[in-house]
């Protein structure tokens, strides 16, 4: 099947076989499981921006067809420093992070 560009973003059809890059999506949803089995060995991974913040955005676009492109995309600093400011307040993301009243509330305290 050929990748079709028939929407606003270019993204494939989510039951697609094969990618925009003409690679099969199984693979590389099956490369995106085994880099996380052998984070201990190697954790490049993390170094490409795929971690609990980024994951979904990256299967997702994966599953899309987007391939390459995927990784690219979520590598960008701005993305990093996005997934870096969600990493370290334990999911949140916006509003006043320092004010201890508004975290609790966030987390349903």
């Amino acid at each position: 099947m050929r990748y079709s560009n028939n929407n606003e973003f270019g993204f494939g059809r989510l039951d697609a076989i094969t990618g925009k890059d003409e690679q099969r999506i199984s693979a590389w949803l099956s490369a995106m499981v085994n880099a996380h089995v052998d984070v201990a060995k190697d954790p490049y991974i993390f170094d490409i921006n795929v971690n609990k913040a980024t994951y979904n955005h990256v299967n997702f676009l994966l599953r899309a067809g987007m391939g390459m492109s995927a990784l690219t995309y979520i590598s960008q600093p701005a993305l990093k420093q996005y997934a870096q400011r969600v990493t370290s307040s334990g999911g949140l993301y916006g509003g006043n992070l320092g004010d201890e009243n508004s975290q609790q509330e966030a987390k349903g305290k």
